[in-house]
């Protein structure tokens, strides 16, 4: 997986932008599937949602604990300390915006596992922002969705269009 030292900025549906942090990155980019001994990993992805604005921030996320469940093909999170983290982040104003999971697969495809956990998160949770994030991590790449509450819709969303380094504004 090619790897930039950067914040990432993908297109919303509704026009507004989410950007991944590099420090969300770097955290997750250690647990790809590189090898056929590595389980799948997962964990919470953290932020905020800007007032004004209404572009949302990937600016922290949890990674796997001792109690999380992996295998090579399946993962659960599981571990109290993700959800310690939710409630310790709270208090500086980061807060549940969706997760993230590996995929042994060069470019990651959802499995019907991930669909149905994706709605079930639509229809339960409560995100920090208008939109809940999902990436999986293959081999090579990554992919991120979005899912609106409200409309109940999951959709993949692309990076922002880049000219000379720079993100183009919509």
């Amino acid at each position: 997986m090619e790897y930039k030292n950067r914040c990432i900025k993908f297109d919303l549906p509704n026009g507004k932008s989410i950007d991944v942090l590099n420090d969300v990155l770097t955290a997750i980019k250690d647990y790809i599937q590189s090898h056929q001994s590595a389980p799948e990993s997962a964990g919470l992805l953290l932020g905020y949602q800007n007032s004004v604005t209404k572009n949302i921030t990937i600016s922290d996320c949890t990674v796997p604990q001792s109690n999380d469940i992996r295998t090579r093909f399946f993962c659960r999170i599981k571990d109290a300390f993700h959800f310690m983290s939710l409630r310790t982040k709270a208090m500086i104003q980061n807060f549940y915006i969706g997760s993230w999971h590996t995929h042994p697969q060069t470019i990651p495809e959802p499995s019907s596992v991930d669909w149905r956990d994706w709605n079930d998160t639509l229809s339960k949770d409560k995100s920090g922002a208008d939109f809940f994030v999902f990436i999986i991590l293959g081999t090579k790449e990554f992919r991120i969705w979005c899912g609106d509450p409200i409309s109940k819709k999951i959709v993949e969303i692309f990076e922002s269009e880049i000219h000379e380094d720079l993100y183009i504004e919509r």
